[in-house]
């Protein structure tokens, strides 16, 4: 398997997510608040992306050539962008500069 199909899986994978956890900003902004509230301390939705990817290198650990985590950790790198770059771009667009 090439690069370009592990990144074809994760893509893949997110399109078929999508419609279940909805849009990835504000999924990751629900975990951050809720993993916020259990640890009594604030997290970041990119602090949540790269939670997510610890997990799967957690699963790496115990066997590296799994090659879904990795899969997943692709996946996980994208919609992480995604969410920072629609955190970022948000405000501007509530002010009319953005469309």
């Amino acid at each position: 398997m090439k690069a370009n199909d592990i990144l074809q899986k994760a893509k893949d994978a997110i399109d078929d997510r999508g419609p279940n956890y909805g849009n990835p900003r504000e999924h990751f902004l629900r975990i951050s608040k809720l993993w916020s509230t259990i640890l009594g301390v604030e997290i970041s939705v990119e602090e949540v992306g790269m939670m997510m990817m610890g997990v799967k290198m957690a699963r790496i650990m115990e066997n590296p050539k799994h090659l879904d985590n990795w899969i997943d950790i692709a996946g996980y790198a994208g919609v992480t962008g995604q969410a920072i770059i629609e955190d970022q771009i948000l405000p501007f667009k509530k002010d009319g500069l953005f469309k």
